[in-house]
């Protein structure tokens, strides 16, 4: 793992330590507050409550290099551990020693070791921790007080609860927290994944465009001249049919080299920059032949609001969702795009009046060159270049049944705050006022 990450990760580890620390502060108090004041046993006051006044000392300390993001590394996290035990065998000296049954509290930590560090690092905890468990019989008496067996018992069964509850509680949220950075890169890998396959494909799209270009445009001439001489030949006019449907095959096979090469082009190496939403939508639009059967609503203030993007690139997704409502609407059916926002993103909502998706295809409509129109009708690139650009705008593209209308709704989030370099938020500066 490169350092950077175990940096940010070891981070993490603090603050997961940090809160737990704050918790057991407070409980080693009260437990001393309670055995001293309510249960009558005799304890030096004074060492114990500096002990823990140290450890709140040292969660402040923690707390404030947190929120001044200090560079934490794995070692720290070994070194606030080691602080620990050190501190609850310093505690357990003072308050009854091996007797105390608070001293497998010592496990707690151990299995915090070994969630949080590495192998080598759990040992060493381990062992450090196993060394001063054992200080704490050097120089005790082997006589048990009968008296206080039961105070024992009683403790052992409230140290095991607590012991529980802070083992299910802490490695709890430390596994969901390794869950959701899981999830964020495994979100990482396939964005990554996307943009590698659209580069890739746009690529050969052009390459294939530049190499087929002049062969088949060779083809469509001599097509058509043979067309003409077919015509005009009564012995080979039965030929001019096929001379037409092969210039016609020809030039469909140009126009779905263009179209690949176009969407796996979507704004690759286009310049970012701050377009106003209801400009974004236009250019949509214009890209589309059909495009008076879309009907364009904006919730109030979204039309002037701006975004830092490639807008060309943008512009070319929201027209491939737009596209792909009108074919599978009917023809004489109407196309809804929603622009609506909240406080973290701002939404574009296409929804089509067709008869929906069959719930067997909807995790297979992005994969790329997955399509359920006809034959000729599409190449199955369009949403997912859409979602390739939506991504990489820190976005997802949601397809699912159910629109108003009663078809599919194909639902483009993006983060609403997409700040320009120099650090303005684009849609606050923008005055909302229609």
């Amino acid at each position: 793992m490169p350092s950077s990450e175990q940096n940010v990760l070891a981070s993490e580890k603090v603050r997961t330590l940090t809160q737990l620390r704050w918790a057991a502060g407070l409980g080693q108090a009260a437990t001393v507050l309670i055995t001293t004041q309510i249960m009558g046993l005799s304890f030096p006051l004074a060492p114990l409550f500096t002990i823990i006044a140290i450890e709140f000392g040292a969660s402040a300390a923690s707390a404030a290099l947190l929120h001044w993001s200090f560079g934490f590394r794995p070692w720290h996290v070994l070194a606030l551990l080691l602080f620990d035990v050190v501190a609850l065998t310093g505690l357990l000296h003072f308050s009854g020693g091996p007797q105390n049954p608070f001293s497998f509290l010592f496990l707690v930590h151990i299995v915090l070791a070994a969630l949080l560090l590495g192998t080598r690092d759990a040992w060493i905890l381990t062992v450090v921790s196993a060394g001063l468990s054992a200080s704490l019989f050097v120089g005790e008496p082997r006589e048990h007080n009968h008296e206080l067996m039961g105070v024992h018992l009683n403790g052992m069964w409230v140290a095991f609860v607590i012991a529980a509850a802070l083992i299910v509680t802490f490695v709890g949220r430390i596994l969901n927290r390794l869950e959701r950075r899981q999830a964020e890169l495994d979100s990482a890998q396939a964005r990554t994944s996307r943009a590698e396959t659209a580069s890739k494909l746009g690529m050969l799209a052009t390459g294939a465009a530049h190499e087929l270009a002049t062969p088949l445009s060779t083809i469509a001439l001599i097509s058509g001249d043979l067309s003409s001489f077919c015509r005009t030949n009564p012995d080979l006019e039965g030929f001019s049919e096929d001379a037409e449907l092969l210039r016609s095959e020809v030039s469909r096979c140009r126009h779905i080299i263009e179209e690949m090469a176009s969407e796996a082009g979507t704004s690759i190496g286009e310049e970012l920059l701050d377009v106003p939403v209801a400009r974004v939508v236009e250019d949509a639009l214009s890209r589309i032949p059909k495009q008076e059967i879309v009907d364009v609503t904006y919730e109030t203030g979204t039309d002037v609001m701006t975004m830092h993007l490639a807008p060309r690139g943008f512009a070319r997704a929201i027209s491939c969702l737009i596209e792909n409502g009108i074919a599978a609407s009917g023809p004489d059916s109407r196309v809804t795009l929603k622009v609506r926002t909240n406080d973290e993103s701002l939404q574009f909502a296409i929804e089509d009046s067709g008869p929906g998706i069959p719930d067997d295809l909807l995790d297979r409509v992005k994969d790329p060159f997955f399509t359920t129109k006809s034959t000729g009708k599409g190449l199955g690139l369009g949403l997912f270049f859409a979602e390739t650009v939506i991504s990489e705008l820190g976005g997802r593209l949601e397809i699912y049944n159910g629109g108003d209308d009663g078809g599919a709704c194909a639902l483009a989030t993006i983060p609403r705050l997409l700040a320009p370099p120099n650090g303005r938020r684009s849609d606050r500066d923008t005055n909302p006022a229609r």
